[in-house]
């Protein structure tokens, strides 16, 4: 399967909202809300502008968008990362997760000689906590009641690029 990525942009605004806004992704969130048009543009424009130093990737297979990863950099933390992953309703149960997961964080670790990830998932979201615990992420702390947070630094890396 050849899955492609590239940096997202604002014409990517209604796409990005439209999956924002799918049920998959309004369970999964920590902002549990219907995400207005204005909402969206302004947030888009701003994340668009950290896209040299906070990656933020459409991926595709055939010319298809098939979902996204967004980086962003924790405050007060050099190449320290908090992963967002987002796999399209039509495109999930098929690897996908699995593979944009892990072309973002080999695409980072290649930049940097040292990365930290992170990751905050429902607890009742099986599959994504499930995802991250296979390529390596740990138990970190519990958020609350409904949230988990995971991580993962470059030397506990257990995949290389050849086995994508």
């Amino acid at each position: 399967m050849d899955v492609t990525k590239r940096a997202a942009s604002m014409n990517d605004s209604n796409l990005l909202l439209e999956w924002r806004n799918s049920p998959t992704a309004i369970d999964a969130s920590q902002t549990s809300h219907i995400i207005t048009i204005s909402e969206h543009e302004e947030w888009l424009k701003r994340r668009v502008e950290k896209l040299p130093h906070e990656p933020f990737w459409i991926f595709s297979v055939a010319g298809a968008p098939v979902g996204y990863v967004r980086l962003e950099l924790q405050q007060n933390a050099f190449k320290s990362f908090t992963i967002s992953l987002f796999v399209d309703e039509a495109f999930q149960g098929r690897g996908m997760g699995e593979i944009i997961l892990k072309t973002s964080i080999l695409e980072l670790v290649s930049r940097y000689d040292y990365v930290v990830f992170w990751a905050t998932i429902k607890e009742s979201n099986f599959r994504s906590v499930n995802l991250f615990q296979r390529l390596g992420f740990k138990f970190f702390r519990k958020v609350d009641e409904i949230f988990s947070e995971f991580r993962l630094t470059s030397t506990e890396l257990t995949f290389r690029a050849n086995n994508i």
